[in-house]
């Protein structure tokens, strides 16, 4: 036997949701302890060529976080991390960081592009970059 639907007296004025994002805590976590590899070269006509890719393996952080360190946390993860306009510029700089002290000194016009990537229970971070050598670094190469 069905129901007679409810009679609405009253409406709401207010729409709720939940909006879930990255703590900076967890984000200050993930950047201390991914493991960086990074490599770049400084071409013959002064532009430098190179990437750090960071991997944030969620078993390593086992019992440093509430959430479970399983693929699907990996999955959500990454995908916050690449809507993210800061924690995108957070390891955008971390790669500008690698990039001068792989090419010794200052980078002029230092472009970056990141990519954020889940395989597993890891979320690889990339950052390309290229730029310009300053003039004295390439001069002593």
């Amino acid at each position: 036997m069905k129901r007679p639907m409810a009679r609405v007296a009253h409406v709401g004025l207010f729409h709720r949701e939940i909006v879930e994002r990255l703590s900076p805590a967890g984000l200050d976590l993930l950047v201390a302890t991914g493991i960086r590899l990074s490599e770049g070269e400084i071409s013959p006509d002064g532009r430098y060529y190179g990437s750090t890719m960071v991997t944030l393996d969620l078993g390593k952080l086992a019992g440093r976080v509430r959430d479970a360190c399983d693929v699907s946390t990996a999955v959500r993860l990454a995908l916050l991390l690449a809507a993210d306009a800061a924690a995108l510029e957070r390891f955008a700089a971390l790669g500008r960081a690698e990039a001068q002290r792989i090419a010794g000194g200052a980078l002029q016009a230092l472009q970056s592009e990141v990519r954020v990537r889940a395989e597993r229970a890891c979320v690889f971070v990339d950052v390309d970059l290229e730029g310009q050598a300053d003039q004295a670094a390439h001069a002593h190469r």
